[in-house]
């Protein structure tokens, strides 16, 4: 993440002894991991959404009682009624319809995450300027955008004008021999 000194004899000050490329490559790297961030919060904000939509509440009238915010308790020894198929399943569940719409923003988000500590990458994602500006690509078009309201949309918008133009000129520098 941090600059590191570029070893170049000049009489040029020590702020000035940074190449241009290196810096936009830093640049990218804090962008990506500023994004991230951004994306995951986003994720947050997605699942309270989520939970709050199959929230399960307590009416006089219902045959069940509340047990926490999605799970429900029938009342008697009733074990024979699917009780929690529209408030825990709705969000809890392994049905691609149901897994993939709540938990993709918060998977990809962590994914991304993950790419900025040595340990963790995936060499098919942040091997290369151009598997890294791929992903973010899908990643903000399938995980940011149009997930956890407006906010969504900002941080979508963030990533996808200023980071993947940011790692496209990497890209095309690194492509060109200049990285």
């Amino acid at each position: 993440f941090l600059l590191s000194t570029i070893n170049q004899k000049s009489a040029a000050p020590e702020y000035m002894s940074y190449k241009f490329d290196v810096v936009l490559a830093q640049s990218a790297r804090w962008l990506y991991f500023v994004v991230a961030l951004l994306s995951l919060m986003n994720a947050c904000i997605h699942l309270h959404i989520q939970l709050n939509v199959y929230t399960c509440t307590d009416t006089s009238s219902s045959s069940y009682q509340c047990l926490g915010r999605n799970l429900a308790w029938r009342d008697g020894d009733n074990f024979d009624v699917d009780t929690n198929k529209f408030f825990w399943r709705q969000i809890f569940s392994l049905k691609p319809e149901v897994f993939l719409d709540v938990w993709t923003p918060v998977l990809l988000s962590g994914l991304a995450l993950l790419q900025h500590f040595k340990p963790c990458q995936w060499h098919v994602i942040s091997g290369s300027w151009r598997n890294a500006l791929c992903f973010i690509v899908a990643w903000q078009l399938f995980g940011v955008l149009g997930y956890g309201s407006n906010f969504g949309v900002v941080v979508g918008l963030i990533g996808l004008c200023g980071a993947c133009s940011v790692y496209l000129a990497v890209t095309i520098l690194a492509m060109c021999g200049g990285l």
